[in-house]
C-alpha cells in the first residue's frame, strides 16, 4: 500500500499512523515524508516510511489529485467540510475489495495543532466507519516480590503493589487492572477487603484492580521468595497481555516449634534393672538446622525420681531403679527448640518390684504381703495384688483386677475390665482408687476415681463418699450416693453429686452442676474458671441459697493489692454498678451473679442461678 500524500509519514505521529494502517489492512505500507510529487511541485516520489517489502504498482483512482498520481475521475466528492483552517497533505490508499482511504493533515479540527485524519469508501465511493484496532497493553516482568509477609501469614496485594513493580504499559490507552491466570502456590482470594474475599475462581473471580485486592496465603511452613500467581496487564478496552507472568512474594522465615511425630508408647520396667529409652525419636521441627534440647518432669509438674534422667542433648531417659522404686510414674518428655518454643509428650513407665514374668498370652499374677506393682502387658490377665498398698496395670485385654487389702490403685483401659475388692476389706483402713481412660463405674468398696487422657468420658460413683476427678476431654461425673467430691477438670464437665451433701469443684471450661438433694458446696478457686458472657459461663441449675453455698473463697477478690481478699458480703443489685474491686452483683432478672476483682466497672466472671431471683450473703463463702 503506497501513500503519496505530502509529509503522510512525517514525525512520530506519521509513523505510529502507517504502523495502525498496516494493522488495521494487513497490507505493507509505505508512506513519504516530506513534499511528494513531480518537479512541478517541487516534490519526489520517494517513500521512505514503510512497514514490510513494498512493490510499486499504477493505481486508477475515483478522485483527481493532479500532480501527485497519474490517474484521474470524471467525478470529483467532497472529503471534509471543515473550512476553518488549512487541510493539507491528503493521500489515497486503495484496498483489496476496490474501496479506497483518505487521508490527510487539518490544522485545529480538535482544537489541537496539526492531527492526521481519515476516511474510508467502499468501491462505490460510499463512506463506511474506518476501525483502528485497539493495540494490546504489554507486561514482561516485575522487576521484584509484589510484597512481603511471613510464614503462615495471608498478605493483601494491591493492584498499587503490582503496577509499582510491574513494568506494564498500553500505547493507545491505561493497564486498569491484572488478570490472575494460575495459583503457583499457597491459597488466593480476591475481593474489596479481607473479610468479603472469596477464593480465587479462573471465571468469576480472577480480576485484580482499583477495586478488588489480591489475598495471598503461603503454603504451611513454606519461606524464601516464592511464586504466588501468574497475571496478565489489562486495559481499559478489556484486551489483556500475552504471556502470564509470575508475581512473587517475599515470606520470611518464622520459628516453629517442634511437634510431636509420634506419641510415646506406654512402658514398664523392674526393679534393678537398667531402663533406658532415646525420646528424641518421637519429635520433629519442620524448622531446617533447628536443634532439640530435651528436659523431662512427671506429668504434674513435680521432678522425676532421683534414679531416672535425661540426657538434655540426646534425649535418652534412664535409670536403674532400685528396691522401693516401684510405682507407676506418668513422664513428661519436653522438647525445646533454639528460640524456646517447646512442646511435650506424657507416657506411663510402669516400675514393677519384680519380675512377674507377664506375656502376652493370658497371665495369673500374684503379688506378695507388701506394696506391690504388677503388669499384666498384653492378655487376658488375672492379676492380684494381695496385702499391702498394691498398683495393678492390666495392660492391653479384658484384665480382672484383684486387690486384695490395703489402699489399692487399678488402672483400667478397657470397659470390659473387672475390678474386685474383696467383701471383708470394706470398712477396712485403705483407700482405693481407679485410674480410668474409659468410661467407667466404681464398683463394690472403692472410693475413688480419676478419668484420664482427652477423650470426652462417664464417671459414675456409688454409696461411698468418693472423690472423682475429671480429665482433658468434657468429663460427666456422677457422685450419686454419698457425700462426694466432685473435681471438674480442662473440658466443659457436667458435675452432679446425687444424694448427700457434696463438693462440686468447678474446672476451667463451661461447666454445668447440680448438687442435687443435700446440702451442697460450688467451689471456685480463680476467676478464670466461669466467663462473662454466656457462651463461657457456668450454669448452677439448683442453687438453694437457704441450703446450698457458693464458696468464692479461694477466688482473690482485689488483684490490684497484694494478698488474697475477700469479697464484700454487701451484694449488689441488678440497678447499681461496680465502683471497687472485691464487689458482688446480682440480676434478679437473669438470675446472674457477676463479680468484679480489678476495680473497673466491668466484671471479671459470672454465674448463671438457674431458677434464682434472690440472694443473700449466707449463701456464700467469701
Amino acid at each position: 500500500m503506497l501513500l503519496y500524500g505530502c509529509n503522510v509519514g512525517a514525525g512520530a505521529e506519521g509513523q505510529e499512523f502507517v504502523e495502525r494502517l498496516s494493522d488495521l489492512t494487513g497490507a505493507d505500507v509505505a508512506a513519504s515524508d516530506d513534499v511528494s510529487g513531480g518537479d512541478a511541485v517541487g516534490g519526489d516520489w520517494e517513500l521512505k516510511v514503510q512497514t514490510g517489502v513494498i512493490e510499486q504498482q499504477s493505481e486508477q483512482l475515483p478522485a483527481d489529485y493532479a500532480g501527485v498520481l497519474d490517474g484521474e475521475t470524471s467525478t470529483e466528492f467532497q472529503i471534509n467540510s471543515y473550512t476553518t483552517s488549512a487541510q493539507s497533505d491528503p493521500s489515497v490508499t486503495s484496498l483489496s475489495d476496490g474501496g479506497f482511504v483518505v487521508t490527510w493533515q487539518s490544522n485545529g479540527q480538535d482544537g489541537a495543532y496539526y492531527g492526521i485524519y481519515g476516511q474510508r469508501y467502499d468501491a462505490s465511493s460510499n463512506t463506511i466507519a474506518l476501525v483502528i484496532p485497539n493495540q494490546i497493553p504489554t507486561l514482561t516482568q516485575f522487576s521484584e516480590p509484589v510484597e512481603t509477609t511471613d510464614e503462615d501469614t495471608e498478605v493483601e496485594i494491591a493492584f498499587s503493589e503490582l503496577m509499582a513493580t510491574g513494568n506494564e504499559s498500553d500505547a493507545d490507552g491505561t493497564v486498569e487492572g491484572f488478570v490472575v491466570k494460575s495459583v503457583m502456590s499457597g491459597t488466593l482470594r480476591i475481593g474489596a477487603d479481607a473479610a468479603s474475599a472469596t477464593p480465587y475462581d479462573e471465571v468469576t473471580n480472577k480480576r485484580i484492580d482499583g477495586t478488588n485486592h489480591a489475598y495471598w496465603t503461603p503454603d504451611e511452613n513454606a519461606n524464601g521468595e516464592l511464586g504466588a500467581f501468574s497475571v496478565v496487564a489489562v486495559d481499559n478496552d478489556g484486551a489483556e497481555s500475552n504471556t502470564p507472568i509470575e508475581a512473587k512474594v517475599n515470606v520470611m522465615a518464622v520459628n516453629d516449634a517442634p511437634t510431636v511425630a509420634t506419641a510415646i508408647a506406654d512402658a514398664s520396667t523392674v526393679e534393678d534393672a537398667l531402663y533406658s529409652y532415646n525420646a528424641s525419636v518421637n519429635f520433629t521441627d519442620v524448622d531446617a538446622g533447628d536443634v532439640l534440647s530435651f528436659t523431662a518432669t512427671q506429668e504434674d509438674g513435680s521432678t522425676l525420681p532421683g534414679w531416672l534422667t535425661i540426657d538434655e542433648s540426646s534425649g535418652v531417659l534412664s535409670g536403674t531403679p532400685e528396691n522401693g522404686d516401684a510405682n507407676v510414674l506418668n513422664v513428661s518428655v519436653i522438647a525445646t527448640d533454639h528460640s524456646g518454643a517447646s512442646v511435650s509428650d506424657s507416657y506411663m513407665l510402669i516400675v514393677t518390684n519384680r519380675a512377674y514374668n507377664e506375656t502376652s498370652g493370658d497371665d495369673n499374677l500374684y503379688g506378695s504381703n507388701g506394696d506391690d506393682v504388677i503388669y499384666g502387658a498384653a492378655g487376658d490377665d488375672w492379676l492380684t495384688g494381695g496385702r499391702g498398698d498394691d498398683i495393678l496395670v492390666g495392660g492391653t485385654g479384658n484384665d480382672t483386677m484383684f486387690g486384695g487389702t490395703g489402699a489399692d490403685t487399678y488402672y483400667v483401659d478397657s470397659e470390659n475390665d473387672t475390678v474386685i475388692e474383696s467383701w471383708f476389706s470394706f470398712g477396712q483402713p485403705g483407700t482405693d482408687t481407679v485410674i480410668a481412660s474409659v468410661d467407667w463405674t466404681l464398683g463394690y468398696g472403692i472410693e475413688n476415681l480419676e478419668l484420664i487422657g482427652n477423650k470426652d468420658l462417664v464417671g459414675t460413683g456409688n454409696f461411698l463418699d468418693n472423690l472423682m476427678i475429671g480429665n482433658g476431654g468434657d468429663s460427666v461425673l456422677q457422685g450419686l450416693f454419698g457425700d462426694d467430691v466432685l473435681e471438674g477438670s480442662l473440658g466443659n464437665d457436667t458435675l452432679d453429686g446425687g444424694w448427700g451433701n457434696d463438693v462440686l469443684t468447678v474446672g476451667k471450661g463451661t461447666d454445668y452442676l447440680t448438687g442435687g438433694w443435700g446440702r451442697d458446696v460450688f467451689r471456685y478457686t480463680d476467676e478464670s474458671e466461669s466467663g462473662v458472657i454466656e457462651e463461657h459461663m457456668d450454669t448452677i441449675s439448683d442453687f438453694e441459697y437457704r441450703r446450698d453455698k457458693i464458696d468464692l473463697s479461694g477466688i482473690d477478690a482485689d488483684t490490684t493489692e497484694t494478698g488474697d481478699q475477700a469479697f464484700s458480703s454487701d451484694i449488689l443489685n441488678d440497678t447499681e454498678a461496680f465502683t471497687e474491686a472485691w464487689q458482688l452483683r446480682f440480676d434478679s432478672s437473669s438470675g446472674i451473679l457477676y463479680g468484679n476483682t480489678d476495680a473497673d466497672t466491668d466484671a471479671e466472671f459470672a454465674i448463671e442461678l438457674l431458677g434464682v431471683t434472690s440472694v443473700e450473703a449466707t449463701a456464700f463463702i467469701l
